[in-house]
């Protein structure tokens, strides 16, 4: 099996557990932010995906394709990460943070939208990678 559905088995495995977006304020800012690392041990889709010792707060507020997250998820997962996993994880934050393509995070955990589960997300996402 690839790396690349790895992560995203990892990622929907963590989601579909997890059942809560992770949230918390960062930046002197009151209101609440999508974060790699939230309240209460939560984690987002790319958060789940880099260890304790790789994470570090000046990852909050950048996206998956930053450097600094790039880094951290190589740290983590031990292999240099392509293009696609980049993107892949991308994808991933845009579903956990807001909506990609009628996927939402919030509407499965909201609505019980099944169609928009952390699992049809994953076989939608192996479909545009095959």
């Amino acid at each position: 099996m690839s790396n690349l559905i790895k992560m995203s088995e990892t990622i929907r495995d963590h989601l579909t557990k997890q059942r809560m977006k992770s949230m918390a304020a960062y930046g002197g800012n009151m209101t609440q932010d999508c974060a790699y690392r939230g309240g209460n041990g939560l984690m987002c889709a790319v958060g789940c995906l880099i260890t304790d010792e790789a994470y570090f707060e000046g990852l909050e507020g950048h996206c998956a394709d930053d450097n600094r997250v790039v880094e951290a998820l190589f740290n983590s997962l031990g292999f240099e990460l392509t293009e696609d996993m980049v993107n892949l994880c991308m994808v991933w934050q845009g579903y956990h943070d807001d909506t990609h393509n009628g996927f939402s995070y919030r509407g499965w955990i909201d609505y019980q939208l099944d169609r928009t589960s952390p699992e049809m997300f994953h076989i939608h996402m192996m479909g545009c990678h095959s």
